[in-house]
């Protein structure tokens, strides 16, 4: 038996050790949209550490190089934010070095639309946490809706603004595992093991408003549930506790007999008396116990 706990013990370490290693992974850089239809000339934006060596992007046809322009949309330091233009009108197109060095392949449909409904939020909330590696600060917002390859996010009536990934789980997409394309989920802070996806002073801030972007360029207004929207403090509601004066029901009693008081009060006479007898028979065994322990 202790030979196997023995062979457990690498096995087991290992398995720590490959948990740590998958936690503290490397986000990676995440294109959009993750959809394979694209309108004529689509929008594509990339989003990717900055302090990271971005991989050269390079987009390809059926009769060779598509011409594209690459315009810096970051609105922090700590991510790079790519627009990128695809001058594709018709056939298809693959982007080299979009999201970790793996080509993505788009089709061109010239019948695409934009969704005529916007995107439904399905929950906001305020995420704050921290563990060894990293933290996590900021409002989140979950929604659903196909097509989105960005979000805009913009404070103070448009006095700044900054354009976050329509999923930031995407940064995790070396992982594996299928992904909705439809889920959305809007990352206003830093999220685990990324960075700031917007700037520190506006994490938090009241005043947002959201815009879902598509590859056709064009952008509408996400509705926010405005209460929920706000980063909450949770305090527990204070309770006041007034003194309260418990009454007791007043009953009438009806006039005893002289009998019965004569009873009541020899039945109390008759205790008093075998209390009093108690405490001196307690008090003789006591002084009887204490010149005992003195007298040998």
């Amino acid at each position: 038996m202790r030979r196997i706990a023995l062979l457990a013990i690498p096995a087991v370490l290992g398995l720590v050790a490959g948990s740590a290693r998958a936690e503290c992974a490397m986000p990676g850089p995440a294109l959009f949209p993750d959809a394979e239809v694209v309108p004529p000339a689509p929008v594509l934006y990339r989003f990717e550490l900055a302090w990271t060596d971005p991989p050269p992007l390079r987009v390809e046809g059926a009769q060779g190089p598509v011409p594209f322009t690459v315009t810096d949309v970051s609105a922090t330091d700590a991510v790079r934010v790519q627009e990128i233009r695809v001058a594709a009108t018709r056939g298809s197109f693959t982007v080299h070095g979009g999201a970790y060095e793996a080509p993505v392949t788009y089709r061109i449909d010239a019948a695409w639309r934009r969704p005529a409904a916007a995107p439904v939020v399905e929950g906001v909330s305020w995420v704050e946490d921290a563990w060894t590696c990293s933290h996590s600060r900021g409002l989140v917002i979950e929604a659903r809706g196909p097509g989105v390859v960005a979000f805009r996010a913009e404070w103070g009536g448009g006095a700044a603004s900054a354009i976050v990934p329509p999923n930031d789980g995407y940064f995790w997409k070396m992982m594996g595992g299928e992904r909705d394309p439809a889920a959305l989920r809007a990352f206003l802070g830093h999220p685990d093991c990324v960075a700031n996806l917007i700037p520190e002073r506006l994490i938090g801030r009241k005043d947002v408003r959201l815009f879902a972007r598509y590859a056709d360029g064009s952008e509408v207004e996400v509705e926010l549930p405005r209460a929920a929207a706000q980063p909450e403090t949770q305090t527990q509601p204070e309770t006041q506790t007034q003194p309260q004066t418990q009454t007791q029901p007043q009953t009438e009693r009806e006039p005893e007999s002289p009998g019965g008081a004569t009873w009541r009060i020899a039945v109390g006479m008759l205790v008093g008396l075998a209390g009093l007898v108690s405490i001196s028979t307690l008090l003789v065994a006591r002084r009887r116990r204490r010149n005992a322990m003195i007298v040998p």
